[in-house]
């Protein structure tokens, strides 16, 4: 059995190659976009009622229990619900739902609404003009070495 010294401690290399993958997949989960498939379920039954957020939150965190994925899922939640409500475009729908994320006095708040409210303003801005697929390469996080991350 082959041994590392690191740090005065003494592991195997299975158990380097162990904590190596694991750590690889823990950095590489939280770019994905797993979490939002819970997003519409919740919207559906749950719009214009104030615990949806903190449902959305909690349902998201079952399969991805990182603060990033939580706030964009909410942020797309917000998104959907003024559609469901009936905001009549998307694009007027993530321009209110980003000016909710920038009111100080909103009732659910995570510590990434800020970014989540620029990477919006960011849809209508730079990427409204791009396909879907085009959009999807431009939103891959530049970690990501897949050529096909984003194009889900």
């Amino acid at each position: 059995m082959r041994l590392y010294r690191r740090a005065g401690r003494t592991a195997s290399c299975a158990t380097v190659c162990k904590q190596r993958c694991e750590s690889a997949v823990q950095r590489f989960a939280t770019l994905q976009v797993d979490g939002v498939c819970k997003v519409a379920p919740v919207v559906a039954l749950l719009a214009g009622d104030p615990s949806m957020l903190p449902t959305v939150d909690t349902a998201v965190r079952v399969v991805q229990n990182t603060d990033k994925a939580a706030a964009f899922a909410c942020g797309f939640a917000r998104v959907l619900e003024k559609l469901v409500l009936g905001t009549p475009t998307v694009q007027e729908a993530i321009a209110a739902a980003t000016k909710d994320l920038m009111d100080p006095s909103r009732s659910f708040q995570t510590t990434l609404d800020q970014e989540v409210a620029q990477n919006l303003e960011r849809v209508l801005g730079e990427l409204s003009h791009l396909s879907r697929a085009d959009a999807g390469k431009t939103l891959k996080p530049e970690a990501v070495a897949f050529p096909f991350a984003g194009l889900s």
